[in-house]
């Protein structure tokens, strides 16, 4: 694989990687969000609710202040006139069709009077009633039924003929939901914590959607009713003991907001992998620009690797890379003038190993016939063989050449050593020969060389020596004019021949 091409793979995975973290960042973003939006939204509706029920409470105040002040109203209480009670009542708008609860409690818990909603059971508890009596107004949410609550508030009143009372004005919860409803624009619905519903402003949507909701717990969820998305928030409710009595629901459509959202998602994914490609293919085509320089030079080492010098290199740069296009070009430039001075090496190498072959050859002339065969046949043999190197030849005939030439000159010393002695001993040879001539000389001189010194007497004498000088002697001469005397001597073991004739007269003797 290319380096380029790892490049890339490593870019698109770094850009992979961030799209990944940002997909991730924004997933955190966006749970984040929905959790601070679910803390919004509910500890508003929260907020919200608590406020819408302590406006219907204090209208409800208003309305019993009212209606405690009325003597009409007093006055049929404490003649237990009950229809003196619901005409006053009536008259000050709180009859059977204004759905509202009113009751009368004595202090023995006793209900003096109940009207509306809630007639025939107290509207509050025992604890509640005490509160009351002990003069503490009481205003807030109260649950009398198993599917109905109500807003509910409290006032004393002291009657002529049941002493301290209390009473309590009440009105369904439903006003106060379809508030709610009205003011975060959502179908609401108020669930008892039985699952019961005590009041819903959208019943079919309820039924539609039943979500699965824990009344005593807050949630804030995302439900899908095609085509539709809701926002589910539930907000525990309280009654007017501080504990909790239900669940305030709200459904709204946020469908609008919800594809909002998924288009910018959708478009922010198309965005990312467009990026990430045009990031790809950039970068990849940057480096194939980047990395021409590269590969041009990768070529030329390559053609230098099987020793083509021919191979230029055009395109340089000031980068890294650049420097490294140029710094192959001065190698090319080195590696030609390696090649170029290699070749003049060989080329005077070749004349020089000629140049010592002849000399070798002419050298190998001065030696005898047989030595000068075998070097001459070792500088053919090693001609023949290219492969051999020719200095290892040239090296190996010249150590084989120079072993013969001292061979040859030990040879050649030992022949003038004996030529010397020999010249010696033929300069003694010489002397003695002239010596023995000499003697041989004062030999023949000192024997007679004339053998007739008288007419009467023939005499013949000839000695032949064994070598050069003999030891032998004769001579002859006349003692008186009738008498002829000879003298002979010879070594006893001298090899000579001596032989001497003579004549007298009529006689011959030959010894």
């Amino acid at each position: 694989m290319l380096l380029r091409t790892r490049i890339t793979l490593i870019v698109a995975l770094g850009f992979l990687a961030l799209i990944a973290t940002f997909w991730g960042a924004s997933i955190v973003r966006d749970r984040l969000e929905e959790a601070r939006t679910s803390d919004i939204a509910i500890s508003g509706q929260s907020a919200l609710w608590r406020e819408i029920v302590t406006v219907q409470v204090a209208e409800l105040d208003q309305r019993l202040g009212r209606i405690v002040e009325s003597s009409p109203v007093r006055l049929a209480l404490a003649l237990n006139d009950r229809s003196g009670i619901l005409a006053a009542l009536s008259d000050l708008g709180v009859g059977p069709d204004s759905a509202l609860s009113f009751e009368v409690v004595a202090a023995d818990r006793e209900i003096l009077f109940s009207a509306g909603l809630a007639a025939g059971r107290s509207i509050l508890d025992a604890g509640s009633l005490d509160r009351a009596q002990a003069g503490e107004r009481i205003g807030g949410l109260r649950s009398t039924a198993a599917d109905q609550v109500m807003v509910v508030a409290t006032r004393v009143v002291n009657l002529q003929n049941a002493g301290r009372a209390v009473v309590v004005l009440g009105r369904d919860v439903s006003s106060a939901v379809q508030r709610f409803s009205a003011s975060t624009q959502s179908a609401a619905t108020l669930l008892t914590l039985r699952d019961r519903i005590a009041a819903t402003t959208d019943a079919a949507l309820w039924a539609r959607a039943a979500p699965v909701v824990a009344p005593r717990q807050a949630l804030y969820e995302r439900i899908e009713l095609a085509p539709l998305t809701y926002s589910v928030v539930n907000v525990p409710v309280e009654d007017i003991n501080g504990g909790v009595i239900g669940g305030l629901v709200s459904l709204k459509d946020t469908t609008a907001a919800w594809a909002a959202a998924s288009l910018l998602r959708s478009w922010a994914i198309g965005l990312g992998v467009v990026l990430l490609l045009i990031g790809v293919i950039g970068v990849n085509g940057f480096l194939w620009y980047s990395f021409r320089p590269l590969e041009d030079a990768i070529d030329v080492l390559q053609a230098l690797s099987r020793g083509d010098t021919s191979v230029t290199l055009e395109r340089t740069g000031k980068d890294e890379i650049g420097r490294i296009a140029e710094a192959v070009v001065g190698l090319r430039g080195n590696v030609q003038a390696l090649a170029e001075s290699r070749r003049q090496r060989d080329r005077v190498r070749r004349r020089q190993e000629t140049v010592i072959s002849r000399e070798l050859k002419a050298l190998a002339d001065a030696l005898d016939a047989s030595d000068r065969e075998e070097v001459m046949a070792l500088l053919q043999s090693g001609e023949q063989q290219e492969h051999d190197d020719e200095l290892r030849r040239v090296a190996r005939v010249l150590h084989d050449l120079s072993r013969r030439i001292v061979e040859q000159y030990t040879r050649l010393s030992a022949m003038v050593v004996e030529l010397r002695e020999a010249l010696i001993t033929k300069t003694k040879l010489a002397g003695l020969q002239q010596e023995l001539e000499i003697a041989r000389q004062v030999q023949l001189a000192i024997l007679p060389k004339e053998f007739s010194p008288d007419p009467r007497v023939t005499v013949d004498g000839s000695m032949t020596p064994a070598r050069e000088v003999g030891g032998d002697f004769y001579d002859y001469f006349l003692i008186d004019k009738s008498t002829l005397g000879f003298a002979s001597a010879r070594r006893p073991a001298a090899c000579a021949a001596l032989t001497i004739c003579w004549r007298w007269k009529t006689s011959r003797c030959c010894s």
